[in-house]
């Protein structure tokens, strides 16, 4: 009875397709694409025969189904399938939930235009990938290594756009690109596969490559290195280049050329799909432009994968996650995985906004959630910009990670930040780590040996006394030196003119070559080398006894002289009838006039004081016999145990003369003291500043003068410093 109905429904099987047009019975994927038809199903063994051409895996047995035929019925669209909102209203901190897999279209269920359904007992009309069809198998294409040498490979097949219908699959072997290319479906990587993008080529890839754990692509250029590889349109769950539904990317190696990415709902741009690990990704060189999906990082791990193994060694990479998904590293809630960076230019951002609320991933490390630790990561060199989400570090663990990870930073040049919330004062970036842990946690292992980094928030300051490198710590202004580091930088660091460098104490900085100042260093230390540059280099200075003008400034509340500059002194509290000279830490460096030319080395300044007493004596320039004269000595500025002495030295033997010879004498008193040649007249004693003193003296004559005529004669004094004990 069931051998009856089954020849009875094949009877009218044949009946029906006897009415379609000739198009309709084509074979294979021919039938698929022209004669318009839906295949919904396949059923039991297929009495056809598939093309020869077709893979092996086309010919396994389907389910078994029975259908029917219908004929003339207008076939529905099928409904839009729903994807997980990629931008909740929910603004709240918890971590975007693992949305499970809606029903993705298939390959087997095509919705096509003809309004006829075509439902093959025993007939199977799917979409036929070809395993990399050689149509130029044999052909000689040149590529370039990661360090630029060319080499020749024999290559499986050419493809271009006339062919690429035929690569659907790339088994393993080497295969090449040439012109412009765009290919409709998504491209399945197996085995070991080489791909050769020749100069000038564009190879435009909807739907993505899929490289899933256990297979391999490697991504060569050749000399100009500009041809384009872009990965668009992806299917979700899915990477760009990477891992399917589910699934962990295989081994991607990327060696030059153009590259564009971009991961779909939960899938990494180049990486994992959704809930897959980023496999192992090595960028030798080139420009990438990476974005993941929702959720997924822009290279690593998918949405909840972590970033598997990714090795940055140059290339000028731009990677941006989709939203709770890290720049480089894990998908939401997953670790960063094992990163390491050797050089290159890297941006990597995990700010991604949705829905007005910014993104919570590290820039590189781990994604939004408990589980996002920043992994292990290592950089050794290199220029890296990684910026996080919300309270996210830039470096380090996302946002609500219940840890840091392990990050040490070896060299190159870093700028890391992290992020606070719309309208939240800047004050909070202190709250927050730019490298270390998502939310502020602590309890990773932080190490900073060399280079430059410069953050906007914290430093994880676990290991601050092993820190060795040039430091701007949440400033793009002030950094300082730590340690004794040697630069070994592969690019030069530009110090801006805005930006000041200290080398505190005990400090030294070496290796400056690749070093340009700029700015402004102030060197507390040793700077080891000269640096080049528009910017000044000052040096410590210490002043005892006084202060310094000229080309000098004041930073972090140590006075410093501008190399070559001249600094002028002047001396403080000088003792009463001191001068003050200048002793100098360097020998070498002479000190006149209270100035000197500034060294390139640190010194110390001292005021030195010698006895240089100051003082005004007025004595009258003439004086009449009957009248006095008012010596007067003022400002007086001699040190104690001194006094200011003034003597009447000589007076011709108090005689005056006329021109004729005729004499008169005369006397002088203080008083009723008499004064003699010799004698003092006016002392003031020292230790007090500006002192001062007056006497009167009395010349008159002694006796008449015997001759009429004009009498005159010279007064002389003397004005000393001496002893208090001398009077």
């Amino acid at each position: 009875m069931k051998r009856r109905k089954w020849i009875s429904l094949l009877l009218c099987g044949a009946l029906i397709l006897a009415t379609l047009p000739t198009t309709a019975l084509a074979e294979g994927t021919e039938m698929e694409a022209d004669a318009g038809v839906q295949v919904e199903s396949v059923s039991e063994e297929m009495p056809v025969e598939a093309p020869e051409a077709n893979s092996e895996s086309d010919s396994e047995e389907a389910p078994e189904k029975i259908v029917e035929i219908k004929e003339e019925e207008t076939v529905e669209e099928a409904p839009e399938e729903e994807i997980p909102e990629e931008n909740p209203e929910n603004t709240s901190e918890e971590v975007p939930a693992e949305t499970e897999q809606e029903s993705i279209p298939t390959e087997e269920s095509l919705n096509l235009e003809k309004s006829v359904t075509v439902l093959a007992a025993n007939y199977a009309l799917t979409t036929l990938k070809s395993p990399g069809i050689a149509v130029q198998a044999g052909t000689s294409v040149s590529y370039c290594d990661e360090k630029g040498a060319e080499h020749t490979a024999n290559c499986n097949g050419v493809i271009t756009q006339a062919n690429i219908g035929n690569y659907g699959i790339l088994t393993t072997g080497w295969y090449a690109v040439e012109g412009t290319v765009t290919g409709d479906n998504r491209i399945e990587v197996q085995g070991t596969v080489n791909l050769i993008l020749e100069d000038g080529c564009s190879f435009t890839v909807n739907g993505g490559i899929e490289v899933n754990v256990g297979n391999a692509l490697t991504r060569w250029g050749q000399q100009k290195g500009n041809g384009k590889l872009k990965a668009q349109n992806v299917v979700n769950y899915c990477a760009g280049i990477g891992g399917g539904d589910g699934k962990s990317g295989g081994n991607i190696t990327i060696n030059g050329g153009i590259i564009q990415s971009e991961g779909r709902f939960r899938g990494a741009g180049i990486g994992g799909g959704s809930r897959g690990a980023g496999g192992i990704i090595t960028i030798n060189n080139g420009e990438i432009q990476s974005k993941g999906g929702y959720s997924g990082a822009g290279i690593g791990g998918g949405g909840g994968g972590a970033g598997g193994t990714i090795t940055i060694n140059a290339g000028k990479i731009q990677s941006e996650g989709g939203y709770g998904g890290a720049g480089i590293g894990g998908g939401v809630n997953a670790a960063g995985g094992t990163i390491t960076m050797n050089g290159g230019e890297i941006t990597a951002s995990g700010e991604t906004k949705e829905n007005r609320q910014i993104g919570k991933a590290a820039g590189i490390g781990g994604g939004f959630g408990s589980k996002g630790l920043g992994g292990t990561i290592l950089i050794t060199c290199g220029t890296i910009r990684a910026k996080g989400g919300e309270a996210a570090a830039g470096i380090g663990s996302g946002n609500a990670a219940d840890g840091t990870g392990n990050i040490h930073i070896q060299g190159g040049i870093i700028y890391a930040s992290t992020n606070i919330a719309d309208g939240q004062n800047e004050s909070f970036f202190e709250r927050f780590y730019a490298i270390g842990g998502g939310s502020g946690w602590t309890d990773g292992s932080i190490t900073i040996t060399n280079g430059v980094v410069i953050t906007k928030g914290q430093i994880d300051k676990s290991n601050k006394d092993t820190w060795s490198g040039i430091i701007f710590e949440n400033s793009e202004v002030d950094g300082i030196v730590y340690g004794d580091p040697t630069l070994s930088l592969s690019q030069k660091f530009t110090l801006e003119a805005k930006q000041n460098l200290l080398i505190p104490e005990n400090t030294s900085l070496q290796g400056t070559a690749n070093l340009t100042n700029d700015g402004n260093i102030y060197v507390s230390g040793t700077l080891a080398e000269s640096v080049s540059g528009s910017g000044k280099v000052h040096y410590a200075l210490t002043v005892t006894g006084g202060t310094a003008g000229g080309d000098v400034s004041t930073y972090k509340n140590q006075l410093y002289g501008k190399t070559g500059g001249l600094v002028t002194l002047n001396a403080t509290n000088v003792p009463v009838g001191q001068a003050a000279g200048w002793s100098c830490s360097d020998n070498t460096v002479t000190i006149a006039k209270d100035a000197f030319t500034m060294p390139a080395r640190k010194l110390t300044v001292t005021a030195q004081y010698t006895n240089a007493p100051s003082y005004t004596v007025t004595i009258p320039a003439s004086v009449e016999l009957g009248n006095t004269a008012k010596i007067q000595a003022e400002d007086v500025n001699v040190v104690s145990g001194s006094q200011l002495v003034v003597r009447l030295s000589n007076a011709n033997g108090l005689k005056l003369t006329t021109p004729e010879g005729a004499e008169q004498l005369y006397t002088i008193k203080n008083g009723e003291t008499s004064i003699r040649e010799s004698d003092a007249v006016l002392t003031v004693a020292g230790g007090t500043a500006d002192n001062s003193g007056t006497v009167s003296l009395n010349f008159a004559p002694d006796g008449e003068p015997k001759y009429a005529g004009v009498y005159t004669g010279t007064v002389m004094f003397s004005v000393s410093v001496e002893a208090a004990s001398n009077p």
